[in-house]
């Protein structure tokens, strides 16, 4: 058809089909773009989705593990305080109020066996004097183990004050038993009044010095657990706001974040 045309005409034609075949083209690039442009959007939208929700829970899961990292520390503290307290504080002292007897009814029984009328009284207090020694060793045993783990500069000095005051009295009770055993009861008194009274009076004193430092160590320690569960209680409060306020922040960043990404 177009050779039937003039030659003006037909080149009009060949010009108007190859137009229409360019805009095609051009229409279909630009809508290829159009499409790899919202794809591309799309997929940047996600990763700042993403991004954001990773933020937001990655904070609240920071804060839960500080305060089960916090619970776990202060509780264990106040275990192991308490645990020192019943465990260790309060069986020592448990031994030194058992001393504090034996020797105490000792300086009565070494008394009584001065002022004993006969020979079979005297042995009655001898025997006495006898079990108070083995009660007072049964817990020197048990004692002197639990002083071979960590113990302070005055528990150790003031075990072997009781010690030492121990090492003196000793020889003394027998050497009293002796005289009045040998019915030199002068001497026998003299001795108790002069010696061996004021050294049980030492050696009493020195167990009660044992006693009220136990006694001390133990309301330190159990005023050092009333204060951290005091402040427990504070960190728990202070760190449950923080949470809050973390989650108030990461929840209106991300719902912020979404509503631009909205179009």
């Amino acid at each position: 058809v177009i050779k039937q045309l003039s030659a003006p005409r037909a080149h009009a034609i060949v010009l108007m089909v190859a137009y229409e075949k360019f805009l095609l083209c051009g229409e279909r690039a630009l809508t290829a773009l159009s499409g790899n442009f919202q794809r591309e959007r799309m997929s940047n939208s996600t990763q700042t989705i993403g991004t954001r929700l990773a933020m937001g829970f990655g904070v609240t899961f920071a804060m839960m593990i500080i305060l089960a990292g916090l619970a776990i520390n202060c509780v264990g503290s106040i275990d192991e305080t308490l645990s020192r307290v019943n465990d260790v504080n309060n069986v020592k002292q448990r031994y030194a109020i058992n001393f504090r007897g034996s020797v105490h009814d000792r300086a009565i029984a070494v008394r009584d066996v001065v002022l004993a009328q006969d020979a079979p009284a005297i042995q009655v207090q001898v025997a006495k004097i006898k079990t108070l020694d083995e009660n007072y060793q049964r817990s020197a045993g048990p004692l002197d183990a639990l002083f071979n783990g960590t113990v302070s500069a005055d528990e150790k000095a003031a075990l072997a004050t009781i010690k030492e005051t121990e090492r003196r009295v000793q020889p003394l009770i027998a050497k009293v038993i002796e005289l009045r055993s040998a019915d030199n009861t002068a001497e026998a008194f003299a001795l108790l009044a002069t010696q061996a009274g004021p050294a049980f009076v030492d050696w009493l004193a020195s167990v009660n010095k044992r006693i009220d430092l136990e006694e001390k160590m133990s309301k330190d320690a159990t005023a050092g657990a009333r204060v951290l569960s005091s402040s427990f209680s504070t960190w728990m409060l202070v760190l449950c706001a923080i949470a809050i306020a973390a989650g108030a922040v990461s929840a209106w960043y991300i719902a912020r974040g979404l509503l631009r990404e909205t179009p």
